[in-house]
């Protein structure tokens, strides 16, 4: 897995880097992207590196942590994601 820390002033500038990268940055992206934009957030793009002869890609979740001032979350899900069918917050 290959990952990439960034931050934007603009979400088009944003979205066009990423897709020039290599990365996948849906047509809603900039809707979902603009809250965090706006709030001068630090984006971390994941892409898989596929390597000769890989066979099928799994993963496992990722964890991200760092410091607030106050408890808040920040996790939103663009609207054209997959609908999933619940959502559970927990602490791990």
């Amino acid at each position: 897995m290959h990952a990439t820390v960034l931050q934007a002033d603009d979400t088009k500038a944003l979205q066009a880097w990423l897709q020039k990268e290599g990365f996948s940055a849906r047509p809603a992206f900039e809707k979902w992207a603009k809250p965090y934009v706006s709030g001068h957030w630090v984006f971390t793009a994941f892409r898989y590196e596929p390597t000769k002869g890989m066979g099928k890609i799994t993963s496992k979740a990722v964890r991200m942590s760092f410091s607030s001032d106050k408890p808040f979350f920040p996790y939103r899900e663009s609207t054209d994601a997959e609908p999933r069918q619940t959502r559970t917050l927990r602490s791990i």
